[in-house]
């Protein structure tokens, strides 16, 4: 049984369930939403190959254990994917959910003061779940792909300043006059040389004296976030640097 309705935000949401599934889409007219819902009744109707019973939580379980590990972020996407588990949302039927229910959540993530960018990384990683839940035949559509995401805030537009550098060092207790002894040290060289050459946290730690050219002043990347190899040149700061 299909039902077609009309949003807020103008927009048609076209709802069918048939036999236990229930999936949903948004559309910008409702000649588009009652066609989508004809088509997917077809479809629902022939083809009862889905998996039921699996709940978001359970997809998040299984991205863990069979996907996550092979990406470059798994330990964060583990951490995030454990905390998405907290909320009431992570118990839902896939087969049940809709844009609305992620719609809900992203307004109560923003209330609690968390920035439209967060909310929409953590969406962009729960958006990848569901992807592959459709791979395992756990559901036929994906929620997010139709829902109306948070605004992003504009990008930073300025530089720290020399005083904040300043105040940053001291906390780090590093001169330059004295020998670099302490992590704490180590931190203050790490977050200098960031600043000389806009080179990652993790590519900055992940350096190997191979890989460092003092001689000709650059270093080289053997694996950056984009999975390419690249060289940063070095400037004399930088090398000074990398010599404490």
């Amino acid at each position: 049984m299909a039902t077609i309705r009309k949003r807020a935000n103008r927009k048609w949401l076209a709802e069918v369930s048939r036999s236990g599934q229930r999936v949903g889409k948004t559309f910008g007219t409702k000649l588009a939403a009652q066609a989508w819902a004809v088509e997917m009744e077809i479809s629902l109707g022939r083809d009862g190959s889905l998996i039921r019973g699996k709940t978001l939580g359970d997809a998040c379980l299984r991205f863990q254990t069979d996907v996550s590990p092979s990406h470059k972020g798994h330990r964060w996407e583990v951490i995030r994917l454990h905390r998405f588990c907290e909320y009431a949302l992570s118990n839902s039927q896939l087969l049940d959910l809709v844009p609305e229910d992620f719609e809900q959540w992203a307004d109560q993530r923003l209330k609690t003061g968390v920035k439209g960018s967060t909310v929409n990384r953590e969406l962009n990683l729960i958006s990848s779940v569901i992807n592959h839940a459709k791979k395992w035949k756990w559901c036929r559509v994906n929620p997010i792909s139709d829902m109306d995401r948070p605004m992003n805030p504009c990008p930073r537009d300025r530089r720290i300043s020399d005083s904040e550098i300043e105040r940053i060092l001291d906390a780090l207790g590093y001169s330059e006059s004295e020998p670099v002894v302490t992590q704490r040290q180590e931190s203050a060289i790490a977050f200098l040389l960031a600043l000389e050459t806009a080179m990652r946290q993790g590519e900055i730690w992940g350096l190997d004296w191979s890989n460092v050219n003092l001689k000709n002043r650059f270093v080289t990347l053997p694996e950056t976030k984009n999975g390419t190899k690249r060289d940063v040149p070095l400037t004399l700061r930088a090398v000074s640097l990398l010599e404490k």
